[in-house]
């Protein structure tokens, strides 16, 4: 049980007393957390709206208690925002572990924990190089594929990070893009949770046009762009996105385009292990996804979920395969079978962002080891170059692309 420890009233009076440059050299930056309310609300208090790294910072309530728990620091930024969003922070307030949390670089030489956003960490620096802590646990943390993040070349030891935290499931923290949660048995018949099988019907009825897909990336690792290109030789495919000069969706509009389409176009920029996407989770909406490679999604989602361009050879025997379902009201309907297993909602990014762990972690003193990061990340990764080309090695297809 969780809450934001209240401040006293020195607390409330320091901001006004002291100037922003002495609190900066007290080490402000960080809040802590404490068990006793779990209803309180976050209580800090804003000094600055940014520091010399352009970091929103809080001055912590600090007493002898929260001075001695683990500080969990996010060394640098989550594609320019902060690692400890809103969601995050749900998270982290249910956590039966105590920690500090802290986004102030600054304070490394004191942290239990340091989390390291690879495409935002370009290389170290004195801070790093001259704090090297053996019992302190580095987080390499990524969510882009190694085809798309390699880390070679920013001058990082091979075993500077010791914990990894990614898509990949042989990571020591999985962090997917989003799951699949078992329905509870007082769920099933919870529209909250559930999809009825009238309003899968209903939506299936509501369905027009073939294919969908969202893309603004238009030259990829993948080469998803040429098999897209081949897929339109033989029907119109819906596009949205900088690629095809079609501006994206937003809120009702985007879901009443995964209503109108019978399927989503769910390519990947990279073809690596266990490299699925946002793109993917679509078919939460009731929309069934396609995917370059079948492989890639085994021992995350069962087979007959989803439909695998690599099952097929060649595009124009795919568009086949979907029209004909797409006819075929009780054919199609047989993909969300998942919906009598699973919830349709969106997982929690409280429940992805697994700082929890990385608090128990700190508090139980674990050891863990990465190493070679290169070796782990851009050699196991198993990232397939131009694979859309290479589908099935049947490459006549490729004819004019």
């Amino acid at each position: 049980m969780y809450k934001i420890e209240k401040l006293n009233s020195w607390n409330l009076r320091l901001p006004a007393i002291l100037s922003v440059s002495v609190i900066f050299l007290l080490g402000w930056g960080y809040f802590s957390l404490s068990s006793k309310d779990k209803n309180s609300s976050p209580n800090f208090i804003p000094i600055s709206t940014s520091t010399p790294n352009n970091k929103t910072t809080f001055l912590p309530p600090i007493n002898p208690t929260t001075k001695r728990l683990p500080l969990i620091l996010a060394y640098n930024s989550f594609f320019g925002s902060s690692m400890f969003s809103s969601a995050a922070l749900a998270g982290i307030k249910k956590c039966k572990f105590e920690c500090r949390y802290s986004e102030n670089p600054q304070l490394y030489p004191q942290s239990d924990v340091a989390i390291f956003h690879a495409r935002s960490f370009r290389k170290m620096d004195p801070i790093l190089s001259s704090n090297s802590k053996p019992e302190r646990l580095n987080v390499f943390y990524a969510l882009e594929a190694a085809a798309n993040e390699k880390i070679s070349g920013r001058g990082i030891p091979k075993d500077f990070f010791n914990v990894t935290m990614t898509f990949r499931r042989d990571s020591t923290i999985w962090r997917p893009y989003d799951k699949f949660e078992k329905l509870r048995p007082k769920e099933m018949e919870d529209e909250r949770y559930a999809w009825s099988d009238e309003q899968i019907n209903k939506t299936i009825e509501k369905k027009s046009d073939l294919a969908l897909q969202f893309v603004s990336n238009c030259v990829t690792h993948s080469r998803r762009e040429k098999y897209l290109a081949a897929l339109q030789k033989y029907t119109n495919i819906t596009i949205f996105g900088k690629c095809n000069k079609n501006v994206f969706p937003y809120d009702s509009s985007m879901k009443k385009e995964f209503e109108k389409h019978y399927f989503y176009l769910a390519f990947e920029n990279a073809v690596c292990d266990d490299y699925v996407t946002e793109k993917f989770w679509r078919l939460k909406t009731l929309i069934v996804p396609v995917v370059l490679k079948r492989s890639i999604l085994k021992g995350i989602i069962d087979d007959e979920y989803f439909i695998a361009a690599d099952d097929f050879d060649s595009p124009e025997a795919l568009i086949e395969k979907l029209e004909s379902l797409s006819q075929n009201p009780e054919e199609y309907k047989k993909y969300f079978g998942w919906t009598k297993k699973f919830r349709k909602t969106e997982t929690p990014r409280s429940k992805l962002d697994n700082f929890c762990k990385l608090c128990e972690m700190a508090t139980k003193k674990e050891k863990h080891m990465v190493p070679d990061i290169y070796e782990w990340w851009e050699q196991k990764s198993n990232c397939k170059s131009n694979f859309a080309k290479t589908i099935k090695g049947k490459n006549s297809w490729l004819k004019g692309f």
